[in-house]
Order: C-alpha cells, then structure tokens, then sequence
C-alpha cells in the first residue's frame, strides 16, 4: 500500500511539470488555443475582405498545420470549408523553392495579418534561415534540391 501512496505523491509532483514541457525534440510544435482562436477569427476576416460576395464562419475555418512560431510569426495552413486550393504549386522565396503539395497557401500570422511567405520575408517579418527551416518541414523533397547552408546570411 506505501509503494502505491509513494507512486501516486511522485506522479502528482512531476504530472504538473510534465505537462508544461512543450515541443520536446522530434515532435510537432504546439499553438496555444488563445492564439489559434485568433488566428481563426482574423483568418475568416482575411477571407471576407478577399472574397466579399461568400459568407464566412468561424466555426468552419481551422489551423490545418501549424509549423510553428519563426521571428514572432506564427506560420500555418489555414483551411476554410468554402475556401480551398487544389494542386500543388511552387513558390520562390529567399532564393528558395518551396512546393506546396497540398495546393494550400502557408501563411505567417503577425499582429493580426496574414502574410504568405514571400510577402514576410520581402517584409523582413521572417530570415532566410526561417524559410529554409520551414521549407524542410512544409515540402518533402526540398533538402533534396537544397542543401543545408554552412552558413546562414540571415
């Protein structure tokens, strides 16, 4: 009976901390709720203003991937019922090209706008060392056609 007490006490001591560890090495990134609502909600805003004749729900627009936080940019693909990409399409940015397989745009979310990669890198909002790092994760066969640089220009 003490060795179950002593397990549940250790348990209840280290859950807490366990918990707040987030993104341990290998795993994807993790986007805090609050920021995802947002994101959201000014993604369906992002929308109406492009597309003013469609309706807009927020109930219906999502974070599809979420990449993770680069230069205080938070970069995803954004998904909205009504709204959808087909085919995949290559894009140039920072002297790199990215293949978007799933014909979906990645954005970078900053005070509230949404950016794609060319706009926030031209824009500073992002280095050329972020579009690289997200190039490995967004397109399968990028490090094939670029190698990692020795070292980073910014």
């Amino acid at each position: 009976m003490k060795k179950i007490i002593t397990i549940l006490t250790t348990c209840a001591i280290l859950l807490p901390g366990l918990l707040s560890c987030q993104n341990p090495p290998g795993t994807d990134p993790v986007l805090d709720p609050a920021i995802e609502l947002k994101m959201r909600e000014d993604f369906r805003q992002f929308l109406a203003e492009e597309y003013p004749d469609t309706e807009w729900k927020l109930e219906e627009t999502w974070v599809q991937l979420y990449f993770g936080s680069y230069n205080g940019c938070e970069v995803a693909y954004m998904q909205c019922v009504c709204f959808y990409q087909e085919g995949s399409h290559p894009i140039e940015v920072a002297g790199y090209t990215i293949v978007f397989s799933t014909g979906q745009e990645v954005y970078a979310y900053n005070d509230s706008k949404f950016y794609t990669l060319k706009e926030a890198y031209d824009a500073k909002l992002i280095t050329k060392k972020d579009v690289y790092n997200l190039g490995v994760h967004i397109d399968p066969s990028f490090t094939e056609r670029h190698l990692k640089p020795i070292r980073w220009l910014g």
